[in-house]
């Protein structure tokens, strides 16, 4: 006669078998716990150690330039890049590559341009503005967060907002600046700012209203999204890679090998191996269009962008304009922007998705607790929740100085360039 034993019964054998022998596994446990809480400590004293500026930059009265320009740019920031070493984990607590904030901020009046970095590294990012925008005015200022209230939401003010991720695998590109300039053109007339839109509706904005926007941008340190660009190219153009054989598997591959009349061949898989030529034209340019953007330096990037109004103008609609602003850089085959459903201030509850509960369990309280997390990570730059690889073209596509073709008024323009005193001025 069998014995039967039930699922709690086994459950009950699994526990007995882990009391029994606590002294292999609770000494792993206990390192790893304390490893985790320890880099923990160190990485959030690092981080708070650090000393930040604000950098404004102010737009000289004419940006001929394209997009290129900021490009470089950020090419020169690159040079932020360390390689880490022991012991600056475990020691200094810098677990990741330094980062900047490039922000983009717009109340009911004019549009002003930012970069929050480490001060260690203010020399570096003046150096490489003013190498692509020489007529361009940098200078320190207090932070523009302490224009309004540290409490937010608050009875006055409301906010809405949320971090962006692209659609598809980081290595399907935007559409860049080159696709934004028209074939039948010449010079300005040529270009199309890819700005352009957002700051329209940007300019568009009442008094009372805010839109904060935040570029976090860091050196990326692996190549992670290059080998998943050649395996995309790769699964289109029919190619395969060969089947990797673990240890035990090679193992009885060389017993089997020893064994008289046994023949060992390791399983391929068959596919067609297409040519540029059989593939459609569709297919072509997502080859093309992934080898160009790998091609060039990664950063790891994340956008967050808020929408802060006073109650009596807080308006809605205005949010559909300001995601349309980021739609253009969409397209059907390659890549495009959307919210990040894990980082936004949605208004949605536990169970929203069962019938009949209306917006879910808790609601309210989620909502503002949301609006809060958001505000507070804005504010003090912290990392976002799911960062993406973006290469020098993107970035300089989404943040330039504007140049001479975006006419908004609420782009506000020096209105004198500073000269530099004669050599020959006496200093007595």
């Amino acid at each position: 006669m069998g014995v039967e034993f039930s699922i709690l019964d086994s459950y009950l054998i699994s526990l007995k078998l882990l009391a029994s022998f606590w002294w292999t596994w609770l000494p792993v446990v206990l390192v790893l716990g304390t490893r985790l809480a320890y880099g923990t400590y160190l990485k959030e004293k690092y981080e708070a150690a650090l000393e930040w500026v604000t950098l404004e930059i102010r737009i000289p009265p004419e940006i001929r330039k394209s997009p290129k320009a900021s490009e470089q740019m950020f090419s020169g920031f690159h040079g932020l890049w360390l390689p880490e070493a022991w012991k600056d984990k475990w020691v200094r607590g810098k677990f990741h590559q330094d980062y900047l904030a490039l922000e983009t901020v717009a109340k009911g009046g004019g549009i002003n341009f930012y970069i929050r970095t480490p001060s260690r590294y203010r020399n570096i990012v003046e150096s490489h503005v003013y190498a692509q925008y020489s007529d361009a005015e940098i200078s320190e200022v207090t932070d523009f967060i302490n224009d309004l209230p540290k409490d937010l939401p608050n009875e006055e003010y409301d906010l809405w907002g949320g971090e962006l991720v692209l659609t598809k695998e980081d290595a399907y590109p935007i559409r860049t600046h080159p696709e934004f300039e028209e074939s039948g053109g010449i010079g300005e007339e040529k270009r199309i700012d890819p700005l352009a839109a957002l700051a329209e509706a940007l300019g568009s904005l009442k008094p009372g209203e805010n839109v904060w926007l935040q570029y976090l941008i860091r050196p990326t340190t692996d190549d992670k999204w290059i080998k998943e660009g050649k395996t995309i190219v790769d699964k289109i153009m029919g190619r395969t890679k060969p089947l990797e054989r673990d240890a035990f598997g090679k193992t009885v591959d060389f017993i089997d090998s020893l064994i008289p009349g046994n023949m060992v061949d390791a399983p391929k898989e068959k596919a067609e191996l297409k040519s540029m030529l059989h593939l459609s034209h569709g297919e072509q340019e997502i080859i093309k269009a992934i080898d160009r953007n790998t091609a060039k330096i990664g950063f790891d990037s994340g956008i967050r962008l808020v929408y802060i109004a006073r109650r009596d103008v807080f308006n809605l609609g205005f949010l559909g304009a300001l995601i349309g602003a980021f739609k253009q850089f969409a397209s059907s085959n390659l890549n495009g922007f959307r919210l990040n459903p894990k980082a936004f201030t949605s208004d949605k509850g536990f169970f929203a998705k069962v019938p009949f509960t209306g917006k879910g369990l808790f609601s309210q309280s989620l909502f503002y607790k949301r609006k809060v997390n958001l505000f507070n990570k804005f504010i003090k730059r912290q990392w976002v929740k799911k960062a993406f690889v973006f290469n020098t073209e993107e970035l300089a596509t989404i943040y330039h100085l504007p140049t001479i073709s975006v006419r908004a008024p609420s782009v506000p323009r020096i209105e004198a360039k500073k000269g530099m005193p004669p050599i020959t001025l006496p200093t007595e």
